[in-house]
């Protein structure tokens, strides 16, 4: 059996993180699989493997003849916008086609939207309509490609949840499906047990309207009169500039100058690095599509307890070893993360069960074997 992945872009490496830990895994469970990617750069530590091909769209079908399984990555992003064109190009390809489902494509346009459209801000939606009218339709088309050209035109899906798979149940329930967990990252086993004199609170990602590290500061300047600790977050994306301004502002009325790092956009390896340098790590969200979170699954694997939503796929990966807040209340982030703080014994317990859930759930050689077995069902089915 012959396997091609199709791999979306990535900012960091120009190739995707979850592709290319599968594409390993899968590697070394002995299967033939080769990784396609359409970045023009990309690290040297993936530069060199002769498995990994920069596909011509041109003789990319040509190419394609020789596999058995096709996999492709989905998800409402930029950087997997240009799969949606390549579906159609393929379908003289006699290899069957699999995709994951990385959300709930169909998300926005769910009861769920107005909570988005809140945490944005309207005169933010106002602004963005009045100059690009085109913003609605464009997306809708987006959604639509996603919709008929990956559930509609694929022989199976893959989901990283089973709320992801019940939440896409109408649309999917003619097509095979599995639930497949989300692969481990396990590149930095030798600091596992690393510990800290200081509780240090790590929110990875780049800071959004849609996440409420802006609204968690309140409740971290009253915990900031009992105990010391330091917050490490990333900016906001390049061009939110406004939100820039409006983090820093908040950053100095509650006080927290000397608690706040701002490790801005890491390499890499600083990026992994941090999970273990930290304590706690919070996902923190105010709107979710069933999305499971990459930076969750790091926070699991280094061993460290996790703070998220008690919503979407979240606690399907959290629960009992780590904690669970509603979405919209403020105060539940607050106690939590106080919680943690106040509680070291508790805090290296839950590291300990998240470590022992990440090595039996997200194990590499498992998820590896879980796809192949997915894949023979396809070919045979």
């Amino acid at each position: 059996m012959r396997i091609a992945l199709i791999s979306p872009l990535d900012q960091w490496t120009g190739v995707s993180k979850y592709s290319y830990h599968l594409f390993k895994a899968l590697r070394n469970c002995g299967a033939d699989v080769s990784l396609y990617y359409q970045a023009r750069k990309v690290h040297p530590a993936v530069k060199n493997d002769t498995h990994l091909k920069n596909f011509d769209q041109g003789n990319f079908c040509q190419e394609l003849m020789s596999f058995d399984i096709v996999h492709f990555q989905i998800s409402n992003s930029e950087f997997h916008h240009f799969e949606n064109h390549l579906l159609p190009k393929i379908k003289a390809v006699q290899a069957k086609k699999v995709a994951t489902l990385h959300e709930e494509v169909t998300g926005m346009f769910n009861l769920k939207c107005f909570d988005c459209w809140k945490a944005i801000g309207f005169d933010k939606i106002l602004e963005t309509l009045t100059t690009q009218a085109s913003i609605f339709s464009g997306f809708r088309d987006r959604l639509r490609d996603v919709a008929e050209l990956w559930i509609r035109n694929v022989d199976g899906l893959v989901f990283h949840s089973h709320y992801l798979l019940r939440s896409m149940h109408r649309l999917t329930f003619k097509k095979r499906t599995r639930v497949i967990y989300h692969i481990g990252y396990f590149e930095n086993e030798d600091a596992t047990n690393r510990t800290n004199n200081k509780s240090i609170i790590f929110v990875p990602g780049y800071v959004a309207p849609t996440k409420t590290i802006v609204h968690l500061l309140d409740g971290l300047s009253s915990i900031k009169r009992n105990y010391n600790f330091k917050l490490l977050i990333n900016s906001p994306l390049p061009g939110n500039e406004r939100h820039m301004m409006d983090l820093k502002r908040k950053i100095e009325r509650t006080g927290l100058s000397k608690n706040i790092i701002m490790v801005g956009f890491q390499s890499e390896q600083d990026f992994v690095e941090t999970f273990f340098r930290a304590s706690i790590v919070v996902i923190p969200r105010r709107v979710t599509f069933g999305e499971v979170s990459g930076a969750m699954v790091h926070a699991l694997c280094a061993g460290r307890p996790v703070v998220a939503p008690k919503a979407g796929s979240y606690p399907e990966y959290v629960e009992g070893h780590g904690l669970l807040c509603d979405m919209n209340t403020l105060s539940a982030w607050e106690k939590a993360v106080r919680y943690l703080i106040e509680n070291e014994d508790q805090r290296k317990r839950l590291g300990e069960k998240a470590k022992k859930f990440a090595l039996e759930k997200l194990w590499p050689h498992r998820i590896a074997k879980e796809h192949l077995e997915f894949y023979e069902l396809i070919l045979h089915k």
